[in-house]
């Protein structure tokens, strides 16, 4: 299928969040025919984060790493790990 992928960022309470959404996008493009997917991760297993990055590595794995994340005296601290989605599985893992 055809699909987006939209991971971590800021949710309605300007709370940084963990999730991954995806997308489907029909081949006729008909933009009422969406369905969205969320795939939602515990906090210790994938940390909240905002303005990360991502790469695909193969068709079924997406490298996700870097962003930053609301510190706890204030401020926002930059985030260092580095983890692999796997788009068949829906599995997450630390690298």
């Amino acid at each position: 299928g055809n699909f987006v992928y939209v991971f971590c960022g800021v949710n309605q309470n300007d709370d940084d969040i963990n999730c991954i959404e995806r997308l489907q996008i029909s081949s006729s493009h008909d933009l009422t025919e969406r369905i969205w997917k969320l795939f939602e991760f515990s906090q210790k297993k994938f940390p909240v984060r905002a303005g990360c990055r991502c790469v695909a590595l193969s068709d079924k794995e997406i490298l996700i790493f870097g962003g930053i994340a609301e510190a706890v005296v204030g401020g926002y601290s930059k985030l260092k790990g580095i983890f692999t989605f796997n788009v068949e599985s829906k599995r997450i893992i630390k690298v």
